[in-house]
């Protein structure tokens, strides 16, 4: 007890009491406060931090309006800072992101296939939303203009002749179209798939198109054989 109300007698001085729970602690054990005499603040860590969450949690909408207000009057402050982050982080950025890829990679891949199933009629009306809208239309347009341009430099436009080769090609003895990609049997819509994607130096010939299930060709998108584990 004595050592506690007067331990500077003995010689010490990393004993402090904490005004909020009475306890003696060492020093440590309390933030730093220059505008205290002693430097630390009066109340220790561990009381501090539970004073911390019940202000936080008995002002939760009132610390939230306050956070929208400050990005609302700092937003390209805070964007600027941002780009710069990232830019001066972004290849420990990109490192920590496949880290974390490999190692929660099933999980990942759970979780957007259940989010997929669960939202799937939803984002099926965003798209055709989109597609409608002004905006969806002009960019299907230049997409279109550019798509027609690559193909003009990739050897021009096929004729029936030659898609029809490349049907009979992928057709077995039962008369049933096979998918390029997956060797299944296409039962609906196919697609005729650029197997190496025209920016990535393909061709637009009959040598390197095929057809593919709707699913596979739009999973494969633009990448290259290589980039889903086959040779070309």
């Amino acid at each position: 007890m004595f050592l506690e109300v007067y331990p500077q007698v003995l010689g010490v001085s990393t004993l402090k009491r904490c005004t909020k729970c009475g306890e003696y602690k060492d020093t440590a054990g309390f933030r730093r406060d220059k505008q205290k005499k002693d430097g630390y603040s009066p109340i220790c860590r561990s009381c501090k931090r539970i004073t911390d969450q019940a202000y936080l949690a008995k002002n939760r909408a009132k610390n939230a309006d306050r956070c929208r207000e400050y990005r609302a009057a700092h937003r390209e402050e805070l964007k600027r800072a941002n780009r710069e982050y990232y830019a001066s982080h972004r290849e420990e950025n990109r490192a920590n992101r496949r880290k974390y890829y490999e190692e929660n990679r099933e999980r990942i891949k759970q979780k957007s296939r259940d989010y997929h199933n669960a939202n799937q009629e939803r984002d099926q009306q965003r798209s055709r939303s989109y597609r409608q809208s002004e905006h969806g239309r002009l960019i299907g347009t230049i997409h279109s203009i550019n798509r027609r341009a690559q193909k003009r430099d990739r050897g021009g436009y096929l004729t029936k002749d030659q898609i029809a080769i490349i049907r009979a090609a992928q057709t077995d003895k039962r008369g049933r179209l096979i998918c390029w990609r997956c060797g299944k049997p296409i039962t609906d819509t196919p697609h005729l798939d650029h197997w190496i994607p025209l920016d990535k130096g393909g061709a637009h010939s009959s040598g390197n198109l095929h057809y593919m299930h709707a699913k596979c060709n739009m999973t494969k998108h633009a990448k290259h054989p290589t980039e889903i584990g086959r040779l070309i």
